[in-house]
Formats: structure tokens, C-alpha cells, sequence
């Protein structure tokens, strides 16, 4: 299982607590396009929710890049 860049950093980004349509905003792209990464991913781990999707990218050490999102929040 390995995930694209794309999906490592959606995943990161929703690990950090942000939500869909903030993901969206941050990387300037619509929120069916993070959707459909975040489907992406569910279905390359076999996740059914993105704490799911989390715990499971940890257990098979899928390296991820959690932000403080209260250090982002300001810019949201």
C-alpha cells in the first residue's frame, strides 16, 4: 500500500484537525478534489473514517506531517 503525495498530505492535513473545506482552501483546490483523495486513501487502507484512515496510515508507518492547527488557524 502506498499513498501519493497528494493523499499523505490531505491525510496529514485532516490528522491536524483541519477540516474538508479548510484542506481545500490551503491547497487551492476544490472540495470534491480533497474528497475524492480522501476516498482514495480510505480505500488503500481500508478505512472507514478519517480517524480510521489515521490510526491505520500510523500502524503502517505511512509518514504524515501534523500541523498545529492552532498555530494555521489564524490563516483560515
Amino acid at each position: 500500500m502506498s499513498l501519493s503525495p497528494r493523499e499523505k498530505e490531505v491525510l496529514s492535513l485532516v490528522a491536524s484537525g483541519f477540516t474538508l473545506n479548510q484542506v481545500a482552501r490551503r491547497l487551492g483546490v476544490s472540495l470534491g478534489t480533497v474528497q475524492e483523495y480522501r476516498n482514495r486513501t480510505f480505500e488503500k487502507l481500508g478505512a472507514t473514517s478519517s480517524a480510521h484512515a489515521v490510526a491505520l496510515a500510523f500502524k503502517a508507518d505511512v509518514e504524515l506531517q501534523i500541523l498545529s492547527i492552532f498555530v494555521h488557524q489564524k490563516n483560515d
